[in-house]
């Protein structure tokens, strides 16, 4: 049994386009480490390294990295319009989004997007430090760890088992949209608290939130 687990974790990928483009061959061993240190970082290793210390003011740090967000996920959104325009162009439309064959004149620019969207959720880890950093350990819910990391694992085991684009790229563009409005939100309500009440679409932002979750 443990010899035939070593042989799934270490078995390069079979996906041609993989090739080069992602670390041991396209094993799936890397991610599952990433996301085994993640979950213990995040319940049990933060907490005991923030015991003995003061909670860190950041609010200077989370507004540029919300800025950051802004901006990636802003630049994503409009290459993902450009990516479904692409992808309308095949002969099931929508119903049944393929990835696109190497030949493809457009292939560079998907392989191009995919990757620069799962770089964005790997960044999205940073959000779970800040919230250990200050000490606000109950916003690190066991949800909020299954997001982070059903979005990476899911997104590299589809690359090495299917390859890149298709009909997984639909719940990123979807993502993108939804993490715009997020993070404006989130800006502008940590620029001033009484700016915060005032933001009546607060209630929607879940709602999308949610939406999204659903999806993913």
């Amino acid at each position: 049994m443990l010899s035939r687990l070593y042989d799934l974790l270490t078995r390069p990928t079979e996906v041609v386009e993989v090739e080069g483009l992602l670390p041991f061959d396209g094993a799936i061993w890397p991610i599952v480490v990433v996301n085994v240190f993640f979950v213990v970082f995040a319940f049990r290793l933060g907490p005991w390294l923030m015991r003995n210390r003061e909670p860190f003011n950041l609010k200077r740090v989370i507004m540029v990295y919300n800025i950051f967000q802004i901006i990636y996920n802003g630049i994503m959104a409009v290459l993902a319009v450009k990516l479904l325009s692409h992808y309308l162009e095949q002969p099931d439309g929508l119903a049944c989004i393929r990835p696109m064959s190497m030949d493809h004149p457009a292939k560079k620019f998907e392989i191009f997007c995919v990757l620069l969207y799962i770089g964005n959720k790997f960044s999205d880890y940073l959000e779970t430090l800040f919230f250990i950093l200050r000490k606000s350990y109950k916003q690190v819910t066991v949800l909020h760890v299954y997001h982070h990391i059903m979005m990476t694992s899911f997104l590299y085991l589809h690359m090495v088992t299917r390859g890149i684009g298709g009909q997984g790229s639909t719940i990123g563009m979807l993502n993108t949209f939804v993490h715009v409005v997020m993070y404006v939100y989130y800006l502008l309500s940590s620029i001033n608290t009484e700016l915060k009440k005032s933001l009546w679409w607060k209630k929607y932002i879940t709602q999308l939130q949610l939406a999204q979750f659903a999806i993913d």
